[in-house]
């Protein structure tokens, strides 16, 4: 069985990262929300709120770097009874963590787009690449943008499948206090499956700070 023998820097670092890196997620969605309830078109909208959108995405790239000791953590508590399932978890995050640091990158390469004076010119250039058809026959087609969307939805929601796996494991075991695990668990699915309004994403990734910090601070004490 593998386990890992944490310094005490290095538990303090991810004890630290349990703290920032739901906050900094948290900050994120604050910025965003207000290009969220602007009504206009998306391209639009981010050159209307120009700032909100650089701010918010800086923290994401922040918060999506910082996870990486979290999960490292997550596999600390878990080390003694680590399964494939644990296994499986850390690998599904760590490709979600992958693929959300691509698409962060692409959100702000929409500034300079969104700021051009030929921004509609570029919006149309954008869906009629996506439409082109990547596999084409006389039952079905499928675009490019079709299937570019569904893959980088496919890995990216993967990093809360395997996180809330993580967490699941932590209750199960009862590795850490069972409110801590069940509060970040709830937020996870509520960032998978209730972003419905424009506030469900702070209500969710609130939810996940709470149980994550009381965990990273549990990880500093007692390991």
């Amino acid at each position: 069985m593998t386990t890992i023998d944490l310094k005490h820097y290095q538990r303090a670092v991810i004890s630290l990262s349990m703290i920032l890196a739901p906050l900094a997620m948290l900050i994120g969605w604050g910025f965003l929300y207000q290009k969220r309830v602007d009504p206009a078109p998306h391209m639009e909208a981010i050159a209307n709120n120009v700032e909100a959108w650089l701010y918010s995405h800086l923290f994401f790239i922040l918060a999506i770097a910082l996870y990486i000791p979290v999960i490292a953590g997550l596999y600390h508590l878990l080390r003694y009874k680590r399964t494939a399932y644990t296994d499986m978890g850390v690998s599904l995050t760590f490709l979600g963590i992958l693929a959300n640091s691509g698409q962060f990158a692409l959100d702000l390469i929409q500034i300079p787009m969104a700021m051009s004076p030929e921004r509609d010119l570029v919006n149309t250039v954008l869906e009629q690449a996506s439409g082109l058809p990547l596999i084409q026959t006389p039952f079905f087609t499928l675009s490019i943008g079709f299937f570019i969307g569904v893959l980088y939805f496919a890995l990216a929601i993967g990093f809360f499948v395997g996180l809330a796996m993580l967490l699941v494991e932590l209750l199960i075991y009862r590795l850490a206090p069972r409110w801590m695990s069940a509060t970040a668990i709830i937020g996870v699915l509520l960032t998978i499956f209730g972003e419905v309004t424009e506030w469900m994403p702070l209500l969710a990734w609130g939810m996940i700070w709470v149980g994550m910090a009381s965990i990273g601070n549990l990880l500093r004490q007692n390991t």
